[in-house]
């Protein structure tokens, strides 16, 4: 049996589309369909019950993608007990995670990673902290709520400290709030309503009742640009707003609170020595960087 049949059936199902598989293989879909096609003459025995995206396993199907997944992470054990030879490690792992994480912390480490494992391709995904979870399309991921849906395992978590921020030129014009829950006349940036829950409790139900919301986006970039051009005040996560130059914080988690960030690994791929990878890269990365994301006091912020 070809083992690269079995790389192209093992990428289609985790990511149950051609297109997907392709990108993860750096093919084609053409090429992933005829590969699976192929091993499924070979074997006699139909994997797919689907022959469209998303493509859905067949009780073969998923008992010889058990086999597949079983094969890798021996062969990644093997190499790891043999030495020097992690490396070998290759393959595309896919991560969604909120944008403020893939910028603050995830991207700038990737070269670290690279450098131990050059045969690694990370594709990092920035969705709203609370988007559904497609198993089929997820390797690993950091959100702050589990998925409705199973198959996804919780493995760590981590504290989220947030703090509220603005511009010296809009305190100067309109001055600072006396309490973060006393917003009455504040101008407010606010997210869009698809990550309303990606803020403290105490921000939700209390800041907000009285304020101005003058600004919405789902992007960070653009509330923090608008922040800083003095539009009004802003939450941020602290690990973001407190390396902001043209942003003065007010309050921090102390005052907020904290919310609580999970990272989630795929339950079907999981065993998988790429994925194992990643995942030991980011809880030894979000371990180091615990304090800085906890928005632990910091000199020099205008507290």
């Amino acid at each position: 049996m070809d083992w690269d049949d079995l790389r192209f059936f093992a990428a289609l199902a985790s990511a149950g589309s051609l297109a997907a598989a392709a990108r993860r293989l750096g093919s084609s879909p053409a090429t992933v369909w005829r590969r699976v096609t192929a091993l499924e003459a070979r074997l006699e025995a139909r994997l797919f019950e689907q022959r469209r995206s998303p493509y859905a396993l067949s009780a073969a199907g998923r008992r010889l993608l058990e086999t597949v997944e079983r094969m890798e992470a021996e062969l990644g054990a093997a190499a790891r007990d043999l030495g020097g030879l992690s490396a070998g490690v290759g393959g595309e792992v896919r991560i969604t995670a909120p944008e403020f994480l893939g910028e603050a912390v995830i991207a700038e480490s990737l070269g670290r990673l690279a450098e131990a494992h050059p045969l690694l391709r990370v594709e990092l995904v920035t969705a709203s902290p609370t988007a559904s979870l497609a198993q089929r399309e997820t390797d690993l991921a950091l959100r702050f709520e589990r998925p409705l849906r199973g198959g996804f395992q919780a493995v760590a978590g981590f504290a989220v400290g947030f703090g509220v921020y603005a511009a010296p030129a809009y305190l100067a014009r309109h001055g600072a709030p006396a309490s973060p829950f006393d917003l009455e006349g504040q101008s407010v940036i606010d997210f869009d309503e698809s990550q309303g829950h990606a803020a403290p409790a105490r921000w939700l139900g209390r800041s907000l009742r009285k304020a101005r919301i003058v600004f919405r986006s789902n992007s960070l970039h653009a509330r923090r640009a608008a922040a800083e051009a003095g539009l009004g005040l802003l939450l941020l996560p602290s690990i973001i707003g407190d390396r902001a130059a043209g942003l003065q914080r007010l309050w921090s988690s102390a005052e907020l609170g904290r919310l609580e960030m999970q990272l989630l690994v795929n339950e079907r791929v999981g065993r998988a020595p790429r994925v194992r990878v990643l995942r030991d890269h980011l809880l030894s990365l979000l371990k180091r960087r615990a304090e800085a994301l906890a928005g632990q006091p910091v000199t020099g912020c205008g507290e």
